[in-house]
């Protein structure tokens, strides 16, 4: 048997939103204020996890002059089927 060790993810990665697409997941974290925003995870085995890339990479969200509770939080996938896919 697989011993995970928590935390899965080391830092700061608070408000976890998971997915599987395939045999792939992916976890998305709050980053609050900072820049790039929006961090994704992906790991196949749900134990071993990698920072893929960022949700939000160009200041796609200005929270300058914005008070200490705005930002990002708590982000959510969602699965939204392709109509056009025939596969």
């Amino acid at each position: 048997m697989t011993t995970i060790e928590n935390p899965i993810i080391k830092g700061m990665a608070p408000d976890p939103s998971i997915i599987r697409v395939g045999a792939d997941y992916y976890i998305a974290t709050s980053t609050f204020h900072w820049n790039p925003a929006v961090q994704i995870f992906h790991s196949t085995d749900l134990a071993n996890w990698e920072l893929s890339s960022y949700a939000l990479t160009n200041h796609e969200v200005d929270l300058r002059g914005t008070s200490t509770p705005a930002g990002i939080w708590a982000p959510i996938f969602l699965m939204i089927p392709n109509p056009r896919n025939t596969g």
